[in-house]
């Protein structure tokens, strides 16, 4: 069976800024590491946002596994087609690195065509109504009752009971204390 797993979490000021290359790609080589757990477990098809941040690292991750994981899908689901539009040219996060991503991708699944609000949290909803799991990069429990797309994510999961997993982190110090936490339903976990 091809079980869908998606992601979300913060953009790069919300972690480590737009020009640490460095601890991004530690983010990424950690979470290709996860990545291959949720592959041990059935997880062939792999839905990222596009977004910059946490969804890039996704798609990179994903992309990595999938050289030695051939039957991978590495998914886009994009909020509009004009996402880019305001990057910068070039940097991790740039549209250069962001047209690369289009062309490796397997998939791209576009909520509209001209940027909105709403489509962000369309987007977000969409790929965890396809999912059969989100994998959510989170501090705390504060999701329940702040703002931004990954807070909605959170929500979203918990309201129509997606099983949803949490990465945690001190965001202060990121990279040594990511920690995934157990699968939950509507906060409860799995395994209870």
């Amino acid at each position: 069976m091809n079980k869908v797993i998606s992601f979300s979490g913060p953009r790069p000021k919300s972690l480590f800024g737009y020009r640490d290359d460095y601890s991004w790609n530690e983010l990424i080589e950690w979470l290709k590491q996860q990545l291959k757990n949720a592959y041990a477990e059935g997880f062939r098809t792999y839905i990222s946002g596009g977004a910059q941040g946490f969804d890039q690292c996704c798609f990179w991750a994903i992309d990595k596994l999938k050289r030695t994981h051939s039957d991978i899908s590495n998914v886009l689901y994009l909020p509009c087609r004009t996402q880019s539009s305001k990057w910068d040219d070039n940097g991790l996060f740039g549209k250069k690195n962001y047209l690369l991503m289009l062309e490796r991708a397997d998939k791209i699944s576009y909520v509209q065509n001209e940027y909105s609000v709403k489509c962000l949290m369309e987007r977000n909803h969409r790929m965890a109504d396809d999912s059969d799991r989100v994998l959510i990069l989170y501090p705390n429990d504060s999701w329940f009752d702040s703002g931004g797309g990954t807070a909605e994510m959170f929500r979203h999961c918990f309201d129509n009971k997606i099983p949803y997993q949490q990465i945690t982190y001190d965001p202060y110090d990121i990279l040594s204390t990511l920690e995934i936490q157990k699968i939950k339903v509507q906060g409860v976990p799995l395994d209870e």
